[in-house]
């Protein structure tokens, strides 16, 4: 594909395609390609007014409404680097995140005021889609649609677009920053595997502060000259009836989601246009899904913040719990503790090597080191434990670092813990996952207490609730004497007894 600019891209479309539908919400409200353009024209101008151009960061907390679209297609156009903060942040972890990105302006709506009264913040406070709100210290931020078309600033296709701050699952969460071309580039990966074209409708209900909502619905849809639907949670009892009122054809779940619909779905399935369900892991029951919905399943794909060197491929051979093939835009080898490349069949870290400049992340925000060592020998190191067979396919089987995915979300044990062992009568804690019904994970938490100390379950939960937003939150509180150390002094989670399916 020719490298351009994400603002190149929806000046082209919405100038060859002006009275396309492109964007439309729950609530109702739509807007072809033109109106989306002079949308994000005004957001842009509003912003510029405020000296806020190329190369200056703004922070964007907001949910699945159309002001994130607003401000993310005006970041595209004016050079303004976006860096989307997680809605369900608050406390201290919102607090150590937002000053790190340095940025000219915090965008945001009123729901999320209170959140981010308690951060520090040096620049402009903007609030979206709410002029009456009056609060000291912030500004309304109008949609107001531009009374011209403006053309793009002139950005590079290398600049950043934006800057995705990671899960934490290693240490400390790290800004992947990610160049138009990247983003391009990764959402046409898309178009092309899953053969999208204008007709298809990408429906999401993952939040758009992610990338996926972003890159493989909003771009894709974008890239493809085709629409997007945008809802603001998963529900249950009306996904399918969502699914077959908006005409979609094309969405992405996680597992949770998907076995959700398989386990506790009871309604008849309405008639529906939906040609692919992107899915990974894999539902259970192998083409359990498929069957029952009548949707085409694509589970063979693998990505990260960083880059997707296996993206989603309609036409490559099924193999039963794979990832795929790599792209043929990427290298990519399975190595030992030594670097070197494992045998076929042996678990060793995924590496990757991009064959074009923008097919990986620039480098990770203000953190150089931390760039040099993912990049070390020349190749981009996951930190994901794979097997390759015979054939080529490969097969995620862990993690290095230390990580739960829960609630749909990849969550740091480290910050859990941290949370934790600032309760004064907790001198240890070790957050494990262990697997729900639903082929996610629970978060169980133990803690050792100080020598005579006494402390009750429901304390320590109320605890970690005061500093760590609800998907961090433990599931489980299990207090005990005295948690497995080594001889370091090091916790050994591996040591710590943790639940399991009946039946495994």
């Amino acid at each position: 594909m020719t490298a351009a600019s994400i603002g190149l891209r929806f000046w082209d479309v919405a100038h060859s395609r002006p009275e396309h539908p492109f964007v439309r919400y729950a609530t109702g409200e739509s807007y072809t390609y033109a109106q989306q353009f002079r949308r994000s024209s005004g957001v842009a101008d509003s912003l510029e007014s405020r000296g806020i151009g190329r190369g200056d960061r703004v922070l964007v907390m907001l949910a699945n409404e159309p002001g994130f679209i607003d401000t993310m297609l005006a970041c595209a156009l004016t050079g303004v680097v976006m860096v989307p903060i997680n809605t369900n942040l608050a406390g201290a972890a919102l607090a150590s995140l937002v000053p790190r990105a340095r940025a000219a302006a915090v965008i945001s709506s009123a729901s999320h005021l209170d959140a981010l009264e308690e951060v520090d913040f040096g620049g402009a406070r903007l609030v979206v889609g709410d002029d009456g709100v009056a609060r000291t210290g912030w500004e309304p931020l109008p949609i107001e649609l531009a009374d011209r078309p403006r053309k793009p600033a002139q950005v590079t296709a290398m600049d950043a677009f934006s800057i995705v701050f990671t899960s934490g699952t290693t240490g400390r969460s790290k800004g992947a920053i990610l160049s138009h071309a990247h983003c391009a580039a990764r959402s046409q990966s898309y178009v092309d595997g899953l053969e999208v074209d204008e007709t298809d409708v990408m429906y999401t209900c993952l939040p758009l502060f992610h990338n996926n909502a972003q890159m493989a619905s909003v771009l894709v849809a974008l890239l493809a000259g085709g629409a997007t639907v945008v809802y603001p949670q998963f529900s249950l009892s009306r996904f399918w009836d969502q699914i077959a009122d908006e005409g979609a054809t094309r969405v992405t779940l996680i597992a949770r989601m998907a076995n959700q619909l398989l386990e506790l779905y009871e309604g008849a399935v309405p008639k529906h246009r939906l040609r692919t369900a992107c899915i990974v892991p894999a539902p259970r029951g192998d083409d359990t899904f498929a069957n029952r919905f009548g949707v085409r399943v694509v589970s063979q794909y693998y990505g990260s913040t960083e880059m997707i060197p296996m993206p989603p491929d309609v036409d490559q051979p099924e193999r039963p719990g794979s990832c795929g093939r790599p792209s043929p835009d990427y290298d990519c080898q399975i190595v030992g503790a030594d670097g070197n490349p494992v045998a076929d069949g042996e678990v060793g870290e995924l590496v990757v090597r991009p064959r074009h400049p923008y097919g990986v992340m620039n480098g990770y925000f203000d953190m150089p080191q931390e760039t040099l060592r993912a990049f070390r020998g020349l190749w981009f190191h996951t930190g994901d434990t794979m097997r390759r067979d015979t054939e080529g396919f490969y097969y995620l089987t862990g993690r290095m670092g230390d990580f739960i995915r829960s609630k749909g979300e990849n969550v740091s044990t480290r910050e859990i813990e941290a949370a934790a062992e600032r309760h004064p009568l907790i001198t240890g804690a070790a957050a494990v996952g262990a697997p729900d019904e639903w082929d996610d994970e629970k978060i169980l938490l133990f803690v050792e207490l100080r020598h005579g100390s006494t402390l009750v379950d429901d304390d320590v939960a109320r605890f970690c609730a005061e500093s760590l937003p609800r998907f961090m939150q433990p599931d489980e509180v299990i207090v005990v004497s005295e948690l497995p150390r080594n001889a370091l002094g090091r916790v050994e989670k591996h040591r710590i007894a943790r639940p399991r399916h009946a039946g495994e």
